[in-house]
């Protein structure tokens, strides 16, 4: 059975748990990034979005009281690679509903190859890579970005998607944050208390719990 390149992205009701799904997008492409197919929903997550959550996504409870629920969106059966700029956040929302064989986390690799960039926002690194501009904070919007974002890091790499999986597996150390209050200050002329604290921060990418294992 032929594995699918999925590229993924998720609203949500905010950064607190519980966390739910109130938008999702996707598009399934080979692996030249060829778009094969795309899908959009919104989704009502049965829990309030959070106001600051609105506020970023323009997505309210009355906007969602008639969406489907994620149970019942159209999920591809087939093996997926599930592609996400912060696989670690998206991964746990989506996975009890696909079959997720390997990932690619293009906040990873953009912390990897980009370490120039201002921020490793998705949106700032669209503006830093001179992408096509394009408005954020909508599923499928994101999703086109980390289409673009990807094209960008593999003709500057020179690394096929497979290749990204396999190097991603193992995890770097950064000599210096790549985010946070301290972004661009050496690892170990950060505080402790503050590197303490980031290590109790819950959806750590391997990279940094890799950074942090000093701790």
């Amino acid at each position: 059975m032929k594995t699918r390149f999925l590229i993924l992205d998720c609203e949500t009701t905010g950064l607190k748990p519980p966390i739910g799904i109130a938008e999702i997008g996707w598009c399934e492409v080979e692996e030249d990034l060829n778009i094969v197919s795309e899908f959009s929903s919104l989704v009502n997550p049965m829990i309030p979005i959070e106001p600051g959550a609105s506020a970023v996504n323009a997505i309210t409870d009355d906007l969602v009281a008639d969406a489907p629920k994620i149970h019942e969106l159209p999920w591809p059966s087939e093996p997926v690679v599930l592609i996400c700029h912060n696989t670690a956040f998206d991964r746990p929302l989506v996975e009890p509903y696909l079959n997720i064989v390997d990932e690619i986390c293009t906040l990873r690799l953009a912390r990897r190859l980009l370490p120039g960039a201002e921020s490793h926002k998705l949106s700032v690194l669209n503006a830093y890579c001179e992408l096509e501009p394009s408005l954020s904070h909508r599923a499928l919007l994101d999703v086109r970005m980390v289409v673009g974002l990807l094209d960008y890091l593999i003709d500057g790499s020179h690394m096929s998607l497979y290749q990204m999986i396999e190097w991603l597996k193992k995890p770097v150390k950064f000599k210096k944050l790549p985010w946070g209050k301290f972004r661009g200050t050496p690892v170990d002329k950060v505080p402790y208390s503050y590197l303490r604290w980031m290590k109790s921060l819950p959806n750590l990418d391997e990279d940094m719990v890799a950074t942090l294992s000093h701790i």
